[in-house]
């Protein structure tokens, strides 16, 4: 990728991440607890590929983006690791509908561009 392909991609993605905190905040507003979790996880998700792609990173899956953002996003202490937990936290709980769902993994603010 090229780096303003790079930068597109980047900014894509963090305007993704927003759409899906908002409407997160939404649901959860509205008492779409599960709803809400899962487009809190996807805020989380794009916000990490947004991360990994400044890097040179892609990871193929949801699966392989959690451990990409742990190998270089945490290990290398660009963010700390409660956001790794919190990202794996809401990856279970979206994949398990019948987990116990947490407000508190929809208590971050969007990001500015």
């Amino acid at each position: 990728m090229t780096e303003d392909t790079t930068q597109k991609f980047v900014k894509a993605s963090l305007n993704r991440a927003n759409e899906a905190l908002r409407a997160a905040h939404l649901l959860l507003k509205s008492g779409e607890l599960k709803d809400s979790v899962s487009r809190a996880y996807y805020a989380m998700f794009h916000t990490a590929r947004a991360l990994l792609n400044q890097k040179g990173v892609t990871a193929k899956t949801h699966k392989g983006a959690m451990q990409m953002f742990d190998l270089h996003i945490i290990n290398n202490n660009v963010l700390s690791r409660k956001y790794g937990e919190l990202f794996r936290k809401a990856f279970n709980q979206r994949q398990n509908p019948t987990m116990k769902c947490t407000r508190n993994l929809i208590k971050v603010k969007p990001i500015n561009l």
